[in-house]
Parts: structure tokens; C-alpha cells; sequence
């Protein structure tokens, strides 16, 4: 028996201990019980919507973290902007796609009643969201604001090598030799195998010193001053958002990209995480002939 046929025999039985296992936190029946009215909301929900509003609303109460997956047009935005003020939620961070930011403030306008709708480019716009009034406050970001910062070079002096006698070091030509530097210790920069690093492989990406953990690396002041939205959030307001809501998750999936690295302190910054996709998977795998 190959696998289609074992799966085709027992489909019911697997079916059932998956649904006993992993019973849903939503079904049909909870429609009345679950204490969510959506005549609250400014607009009506169509179809299916208030099924995944409830849906979602619920999940962001009981788990740290919900997903929302649909296709393109079934108003994931709405569903998420609705669902967030049901659960309970007044603060909201929302990163989007550039292009999406202002179709995220007219959804929240027309669904969240009284709700304060503001799109920050800097610092000063954060703060001054911080410091607003209001019940209801929502704060949409680029996700560009939100990764982008300033542009940095390496950090290092350069001294003189000596030896073990305490004598300084020469090359084959009579030269000094010379060795970049921790700028905070002096100590030498060296890698994971004891090779010297240069200003050319500190410049590669960021380092620290291995003896101080102090940074290798500065602010280059000929390039544009900015510091990266979500970076700021998380670092200088920790829990002042209760939802954190990523749209377009999929797009943060490579874990060293810069927007990667943005979701991931924007999660860590806000109590709970919304994300959203409409492609939650890359595909599935295919064999094709050989020829």
C-alpha cells in the first residue's frame, strides 16, 4: 500500500485524530458564545468575514501570536483592523508595504469607530503618536521607515603589532607592521581562527570586539541620518503598542534581510503579533521528468 492509497483508506481516521489532537479554537457553534458584536464595527462584514473576524478577535485574546491567511481581495486588512479593536486592542502597530500605507488608514477609518489613525515617517511622528489622546489609536509605518537606517563603516584603530619579546613587528621590507584595533580596548581584531581581520572585512557586516563586545563599527556622517523605526520602537518603546500587526508576511521570511529584521523587533517590542499573507506558502515541490 503506497501513501495515496493509505491515505485514501484511512482518511477518516486520521481526520478524526487530528481534529481530537488539535481541536479549533473556532467553529460554527461559537458564533453567539464567543461575545463578539460586530454591529460595533462602522461597516457590515460580507460572507465569511465576520466568521474569520471572530476568529481572529478570539485568537488574539487566548495566544501571543495569529495569522491571517487569504487570498488577494477577500479584505484581510479589514478583517485585521476589525478584529483587533474587538479583541480589546487601543494601541496598534501596523507595518505594511509602502504602497498599502494609505489603504490601511482609509480601512481603519471606515471600520474602527473613533479610532486615531497616524502614519509616522520619523522619530518625532512616534512620539508625538505616543503622546496623542485618544481611546482608539492606530500608527501605520512603511515598511521601509521601519527597516532603514543609517549608512555605517567600519570602526578600528590602527597600532602597532609587537612581538612576544615586546619589540615591534617588520615586514620583509622593513616595514611597521600594523593591526586594526578595538577602538574601546585596543585589542587586536582577529576572527573565530585567530586571522588578523582588515577595514575591507569589517565592512562585510557588523562586528563586535571579542574581548569587550564593544562595536566595531560607526555612523558614517556623509550618509543620511535616520534610525530605524522599528529599531526605535523596540528599544525606546517596549509595550506601548498592544498589537503588533505585519502585512504582507511573507515578505519578511529571509531571516537576515533588513525588513526581516524589522518584523522580528516590532514582535518583540508589542504584546501580541497579527500577520498577514495571502501566500503563506512559496509553492509546492515538483518532480519533472528526466530527458
Amino acid at each position: 500500500m503506497n501513501l495515496v492509497q493509505f491515505l485514501d483508506t484511512y482518511a477518516g481516521a486520521i481526520r478524526s485524530a487530528v481534529v481530537q489532537t488539535y481541536p479549533p479554537l473556532y467553529d460554527g457553534e461559537m458564533r453567539r458564545t464567543c461575545g463578539f458584536d460586530l454591529h460595533r464595527l462602522l461597516r457590515r462584514p460580507l460572507g465569511a468575514q465576520a466568521d474569520a473576524i471572530r476568529a481572529a478577535a478570539l485568537s488574539i485574546q487566548r495566544q501571543p501570536g495569529t495569522v491571517i491567511v487569504g487570498e488577494m481581495g477577500s479584505g484581510k486588512s479589514f478583517i485585521a483592523a476589525a478584529a483587533a479593536y474587538l479583541a480589546g486592542c487601543r494601541r496598534v502597530f501596523v507595518m505594511s508595504p509602502p504602497h498599502l500605507v494609505r489603504k490601511w488608514r482609509r480601512e481603519i477609518e471606515r471600520t474602527v469607530p473613533g479610532a486615531q489613525v497616524a502614519i509616522v515617517h520619523t522619530i518625532g511622528d512616534l512620539e508625538r503618536a505616543r503622546c496623542a489622546g485618544g481611546s482608539i489609536q492606530f500608527v501605520i509605518c512603511s515598511r521601509e521607515y521601519a527597516k532603514l537606517g543609517y549608512r555605517w563603516r567600519p570602526a578600528t584603530v590602527n597600532r602597532l603589532v609587537r612581538g612576544a619579546d615586546g619589540q615591534i613587528v617588520r615586514d620583509d621590507t622593513g616595514a611597521l607592521v600594523r593591526a586594526c584595533c578595538c577602538p574601546t580596548c585596543f585589542t587586536p581584531i582577529i576572527d573565530d581562527e585567530g586571522v588578523p581581520l582588515t577595514r575591507a572585512d569589517l565592512a562585510e557586516k557588523k562586528h563586535r570586539c571579542a574581548a569587550c563586545g564593544g562595536p566595531l563599527w560607526e555612523a558614517d556622517r556623509t550618509g543620511p541620518r535616520r534610525v530605524p523605526l522599528a529599531d526605535y520602537v523596540l528599544r525606546r518603546m517596549r509595550r506601548c503598542f498592544d498589537l503588533c500587526v505585519v502585512d504582507e508576511v511573507h515578505e519578511l521570511k529571509s531571516r537576515g534581510t533588513a525588513q526581516g529584521l524589522a518584523g522580528a523587533a516590532l514582535a518583540e517590542a508589542c504584546a501580541k503579533t497579527l500577520v498577514l499573507t495571502g501566500t503563506l506558502l512559496g509553492g509546492c515541490a515538483r518532480r519533472h521528468a528526466m530527458t
